[in-house]
């Protein structure tokens, strides 16, 4: 019985030729078959690189260890953050432009703060509310009224807000009825250990696309 082998050019050749051709070839195929696998393996790390860099939701937690004072009841004082404690899918910078948000992912994100609160003249209003792109967003506001100057309290809300890539947000504070209300850090306490007390925390989460 006749072998025919086959060169790696298509043309058949009868088994009265070297079989060490036949050797040769497999080789050949053996080592195209394994460049092929390096190829894959290395789409299939891209692929998984990929996904890790998208297995997230964007979220992000900001904080300002700094008292921020809103002296004039004329004027809506943006809010700085000068600390990033986690930042996933938006972009914040803590050395300029510091009150900004910016999105970096379609969504609708939900806004939450949490300020430590205080006003410098009895019965005066805090306002806190939110600025998309430089404009008030309709019915964001948050008030609280202290009825007594130095009264510290915590003021809290949330909003949801829809953003596309590139938007930014700010959260805007105003002291209402009188002047030097402020939103009030404090610092490390000692016997028993406290941790530092932000002025304001921030958490902003995507919840949904558009």
């Amino acid at each position: 019985k006749n072998t025919v082998y086959y060169s790696s050019n298509g043309e058949g050749n009868d088994s009265t030729q070297d079989p060490s051709h036949q050797m040769s070839v497999d080789l050949g195929i053996r080592q195209q078959g394994v460049l092929q696998r390096v190829a894959d393996i290395g789409e299939e790390v891209e692929w998984v690189r990929n996904g890790l860099r998208k297995n997230y939701t964007p979220h992000a937690l900001f904080c300002d260890t700094t008292t921020q004072t809103f002296a004039t009841v004329t004027v809506a004082y943006p809010i700085t953050f000068n600390t990033n404690e986690m930042v996933h899918g938006l972009t914040h910078d803590t050395t300029a432009n510091t009150s900004k948000i910016y999105i970096d992912e379609d969504g609708m994100y939900k806004i939450t703060f949490r300020a430590c609160v205080e006003v410098g003249t009895n019965n005066d209003h805090l306002n806190i509310w939110i600025r998309k792109n430089g404009v008030d967003v309709a019915n964001s506001n948050t008030a609280v009224q202290l009825t007594i100057a130095t009264t510290e309290a915590v003021m809290t809300d949330f909003c949801v807000c829809d953003f596309i890539k590139g938007d930014y947000f700010e959260l805007v504070a105003n002291s209402q009825d009188g002047a030097n209300a402020t939103i009030k850090a404090t610092a490390v306490q000692t016997t028993p250990a406290v941790p530092v007390t932000p002025s304001i925390r921030l958490s902003v989460h995507k919840i949904s696309d558009l």
